[in-house]
This record gives C-alpha cells, sequence and structure tokens, in this order.
C-alpha cells in the first residue's frame, strides 16, 4: 500500500524527486501518528499515514520521501537517531539516506521545513554528514527501505 500511494503522489510531482522532498518537508506538523501494526513495517506505517493524511512528524516526512525515493528506483534507507539542538540537547529524529555512485546523501525533509529561510542553513536535501547548514546526526538504526 505505501509504495502505492509514494506512487501516486510521485506522479503527481512529475517524477521529479526534488519536488517529491519539498511535498515531503511540507506536511504538516503532527506529533502522534500512532504506531506500525503488528507485522507492518514502521517506515511502511509512516508513510501510508502522511500520503493519506497529509501531515505528520519527522519520521512521517522521511518516510514518504523514503518511499518516493525507493519507487523512483533509488538505494534508500529509512534512518532514525538524535541531532543536537539548541542548548546541547540531542532529540530523537528521522531522515533519510540515498546511496549513489559510492557516495551516502542525506534527505531530511523535516530540517527543510525547520529551517526554510534560516540564513545560512542547508535546504535539507542532497547533502553530506558534517555539510555546513546542516545538524549533527547521531545515527541509532537505519534500514533499506
Amino acid at each position: 500500500e505505501a509504495e502505492g500511494l509514494a506512487g501516486i503522489r510521485l506522479d503527481k510531482c512529475g517524477g521529479d524527486l526534488k519536488k517529491a522532498f519539498k511535498w515531503s518537508s511540507n506536511l504538516g506538523y503532527m506529533a502522534d501518528c500512532g504506531k506500525p501494526s503488528k507485522g507492518q513495517k514502521e517506515v511502511e506505517h509512516y508513510a501510508i499515514y502522511g500520503f493519506k493524511y497529509g501531515r505528520g512528524d519527522c519520521y512521517v516526512m522521511a518516510a514518504t520521501f523514503c518511499m518516493m525515493a525507493k519507487v523512483k528506483g533509488l538505494k534508500v534507507y529509512y534512518v532514525k537517531g538524535q541531532i543536537k539542538k539548541s542548548g546541547g540537547r540531542f532529540g530523537e529524529h528521522g531522515w533519510c539516506e540515498v546511496s549513489y555512485k559510492g557516495k551516502t546523501l542525506v534527505y531530511d525533509p523535516n530540517f527543510a521545513k525547520e529551517f526554510k529561510g534560516v540564513k545560512g542553513a542547508h535546504s535539507g536535501y542532497k547533502f553530506t554528514y558534517g555539510q555546513s547548514g546542516t545538524l549533527q546526526y547521531i545515527i541509532k538504526s537505519s534500514k533499506k527501505v
């Protein structure tokens, strides 16, 4: 179901990955998006939620983009971990990685949403870990989609 919904949305984005990313980063924010049912993969649960309701948290934003990238034929990973927040604390977070020509590229739709228009901030689309204008990411789990 998640791949079917991702295909529909990707078609509406003209098959353009950057437009798909923008769609995911523009989801309305909603903190509680439920839990996967028994046997359901987390990325699929969150992607379905995002495609059906047009809102969600960082995990939903990442999952919708991951599924569209998968449908596009890319080698994509749904990543969960932490990011350094203001005051030096760390907070739980979800984002995507795409393996492309031996490089790991990061796509963080929630970062794009939260830091849009902030001077010096990266767009959140297609960067490498440690790149200027991005966050400090700590990976806890990474699963191929």
